[in-house]
């Protein structure tokens, strides 16, 4: 039920989305690397929109303020279950929809003399889903923390304010998660470092949104 529960409140951003990734995969390809920072940028967007706390989680086109926070909460289970089911969803939705970029990259690039395999292409939406869970438990931590509507705006002012720290230092781009999420594109080959960092932000950020979720009055 908690599945299900969370596929109604998050339909309408996974359609929205899948709409704006489906236009940037096959708008053009990639003009350099200057603009992978921006892609990447771009792509960050998803998964801090459908990012959610578990409990403060409501339709995306219906807003009934507290009401769906107090039926959560009635709900027989715990807390823990509740942040774990919202989190894998939007998880998996991220994932889902990362994976209809490097579909529209293979259109794009489909002579031989792109070099773009098909390992290239997984490793790209390998790096896409890995560097993006920090941007995702990032929101998933606003949304513990702020109430709508308002934490999906300052969600993404966060991820922009990160991106320019990481773009304004050169010695700082092999850990620039955002570049990243397509590097493979032009190095054929992982962004190891950024995806551990990513993943290493990630699991910080998801221990202090559940420690925040389970000890907070709401």
């Amino acid at each position: 039920m908690l599945w299900y529960k969370g596929w109604l409140e998050t339909r309408f951003n996974v359609f929205a989305l899948i709409t704006v990734a489906c236009l940037f995969s096959w708008g053009g390809p990639p003009a350099g690397q200057d603009l992978i920072g921006v892609a990447g940028f771009l792509l960050a967007m998803i998964p801090v929109n459908l990012a959610g706390s578990g409990i403060k989680t409501q339709s995306a086109l219906i807003r009934k303020g507290p009401v769906s926070t107090y039926f959560t909460l009635s709900l027989p289970v715990s807390r823990f279950r509740l942040f774990a089911t919202r989190a894998g969803l939007g998880l998996l939705e991220t994932v889902g929809i990362f994976a209809i970029a490097p579909c529209g990259i293979w259109i794009l690039f489909s002579r031989p003399e792109d070099h773009v395999s098909r390992s290239d292409l997984f490793a790209i939406w390998v790096s896409m889903s890995v560097c993006a869970s920090a941007c995702y438990f990032l929101g998933v931590l606003l949304s513990t923390l702020l109430d709508e509507p308002v934490v999906g705006q300052i969600s993404l002012f966060a991820v922009w304010v990160f991106s320019a720290l990481l773009s304004t230092d050169p010695r700082l781009a092999p850990v620039n998660i955002f570049r990243a999420m397509l590097s493979p594109l032009f190095t054929h080959s992982l962004p190891w470092a950024s995806m551990g960092i990513s993943l290493g932000v990630a699991a910080a950020l998801g221990w202090t949104a559940l420690r925040v979720m389970e000890t907070r009055e709401y």
